[in-house]
């Protein structure tokens, strides 16, 4: 189990002084060494003939002053520094000029500034992983790896769109759910896609010793940092839309930082899923500020699918509003039709209702009679009518009716 950022630092600090300790006595045996041939050498010396003697003692002071001079190394006020004694450091030390023993010692140096990492779309301009391009707006360094990252995401028929809130009732969560899955299904977006994203990482060395020893350098986190994001990504996004990443870009961005604090020995990182606290590595000694999508890297390809999908639902559109007002024209046809030809039935059984009333009175039924003969012999059709009586008696009831309506008059 890897103890806590403190621990860790008060570990290193003891192997530190060990290490401190041994480089002292071997710095020392050198300088004594130095030392004792000098004494040795005063006994010696070469004739330079009429010169007169040189003595030999000036060979190991010579060699003093050479080792010390190339023992010298300078630190500028932008910088951190620890010397390493057989690769273990030894003591972390400030801006100015170091003694850093020769051949026997290294002095390591990075920037104590912010350190950023630009990896994902391949960038035309820049080359590599190991030459750093300075930033003017952290005064650090910034790395632009040119490699592609691909990351394909999920359609909106197999979409995740996370856990349930717990204050959200299970019947309003299906319909939010139901929702995201329509608004996805609409979107070019919602389907299946492979893109190249663009990434940021940034973070900052805060202590150097316990950095060398657990990560080594600046390159070795650029490495990891970009594997463990693109699996980290990819995972994300195999279970989601590119449409609900971008609706959701924070949680993205969450996710991936939550990774790489996990992966820089954070002790109080979440484990990721598919991890243990046995797989927890020491603290790398860096301040991780953040890790971020800057761009999903929508490919060509990809956009001018896009916009022919717009393109092919705008067109589509428009075949359904021109249908949809032709339904509607034809529709109000009919009820026009419709209408006017109530109407006319209706005024039609109006009339016949009136006839019916005339016909069933004595006058009226008269005249049905005598207007149906007009009309037959009018057209040369020779038929029998039978009136319900004698014609002289039809005669003499209509002479009835005539008395009987002028006497009400």
């Amino acid at each position: 189990m890897v103890g806590s950022k403190q621990e860790q630092i008060e570990q290193v600090k003891k192997e530190m002084d060990k290490a401190w300790g041994y480089l002292i006595v071997v710095t020392s045996a050198i300088y004594g060494l130095m030392l004792l041939l000098t004494i040795w050498f005063t006994t010696y010396s070469i004739s330079l003939g009429p010169l007169g003697n040189l003595s030999l003692e000036i060979v190991p002071i010579s060699l003093m002053l050479v080792y010390t001079f190339a023992s010298i190394k300078s630190v500028s006020p932008d910088k951190l520094a620890t010397i390493l004694f057989l690769g273990d450091p030894v003591i972390q030390v400030g801006s100015g000029p170091k003694f850093v023993p020769f051949l026997i010692a290294s002095i390591r140096i990075d920037t104590q500034n912010y350190i950023q990492i630009v990896f994902g779309t391949p960038i035309e301009s820049k080359e590599g992983l190991t030459q750093p391009i300075k930033d003017t707006d952290t005064g650090g360094d910034t790395y632009e790896v040119r490699e592609p990252l691909r990351i394909t995401a999920s359609g909106y028929q197999s979409a995740y769109y996370g856990e349930k809130p717990a204050s959200m009732k299970e019947e309003d969560w299906k319909k939010e759910l139901k929702e995201l899955e329509r608004i996805d299904s609409i979107d070019p977006l919602g389907q299946k896609l492979t893109v190249d994203p663009l990434l940021i990482a940034r973070f900052k060395i805060i202590n150097h010793p316990l950095f060398i020893k657990n990560i080594g350098s600046v390159k070795n986190v650029n490495r990891q940092v970009i594997d463990t994001s693109e699996t980290g990504l990819q995972a994300f996004a195999g279970r989601r839309t590119l449409a609900h990443i971008q609706r959701t870009l924070d949680v993205a961005n969450d996710h991936l930082t939550e990774r790489i604090e996990w992966l820089i020995g954070e002790p109080d990182a979440k484990t990721p899923t598919g991890k243990s606290d046995a797989d927890r590595k020491g603290w790398w000694g860096i301040d991780l500020e953040s890790v971020q999508i800057k761009s999903l890297g929508l490919p060509k390809r990809v956009n001018k699918a896009i916009a022919d999908a717009a393109q092919a639902v705008s067109r589509k559109d428009e075949t359904v509003r021109n249908a949809e007002a032709e339904k509607q024209k034809r529709i109000l046809e009919g009820q026009g039709a419709a209408k006017a030809q109530e109407l006319l039935l209706k005024s039609r059984a109006v009339g016949l209702s009136k006839i019916a009333e005339v016909i069933g009175e004595e006058p009226g039924k008269i005249a049905a009679q005598l207007e149906a003969m007009q009309t037959a012999l009018s057209q040369g059709e020779n038929k029998l009518f039978l009136v319900g009586g004698k014609f002289a008696d039809i005669i003499e009831s209509l002479a009835g009716a005539v008395k009987s309506t002028q006497a009400n008059n």
